[in-house]
């Protein structure tokens, strides 16, 4: 009994893992080459995914780990992202538990609250300490947010399978 449950955390582990690395490389090797400005945050629509189908402490290490490479993927102060995420993942999936369906819904509904949150933290500096125009970050936000959600469909029917595949979906 002991080593199968060892044995079925540590494929969870290699499952959530590999599943970060790919989206990691789409959002910071791949997609920039396509635009400028509205870059998809596909690790910030992972988190959501996977801490509203498994649970809140789950979403909380994935969202921690999602976060650091965010940071990282977003040439940010290596703390905003890795709090924010971890902070998402935490509440998504207490609200998973204990408000929200955990169907297609709920899950869009979540990450487009995310992706508005990621937004604002991503314009802020550019908006009160550059001066950066109000109504091209707006359009750059609105771009982000959009193409985030586009990318959060095909993301959905992943994070259901790897809540299946750990045991955890409800």
């Amino acid at each position: 009994m002991f080593g199968r449950l060892k044995r079925k955390t540590v494929m969870n582990i290699v499952r959530h893992g590999i599943f970060l690395l790919v989206l990691y490389t789409l959002q910071a090797a791949v997609f920039p080459w396509f635009g400028k400005g509205g870059i998809p945050v596909l690790l910030a629509v992972a988190v959501v995914g996977v801490s509203l189908f498994e649970d809140r402490e789950d979403g909380a290490v994935f969202g921690l780990f999602a976060g650091i490479l965010c940071d990282i993927a977003m040439g940010k102060p290596l703390i905003v992202f890795t709090v924010t995420l971890t902070v998402v993942g935490y509440l998504s999936g207490y609200l998973g538990e204990t408000l929200l369906s955990r169907r297609f819904p709920s899950y869009m509904l979540c990450c487009f609250v995310t992706m508005v949150i990621v937004s604002f933290i991503q314009l802020f500096s550019l908006l009160f300490f550059y001066g950066e125009s109000p109504g091209r970050l707006l359009i750059t936000a609105a771009v982000q947010t959009g193409t985030s959600l586009i990318c959060a469909v095909p993301v959905y029917p992943i994070v259901k399978w790897l809540a299946r595949r750990s045991g955890k979906a409800f």
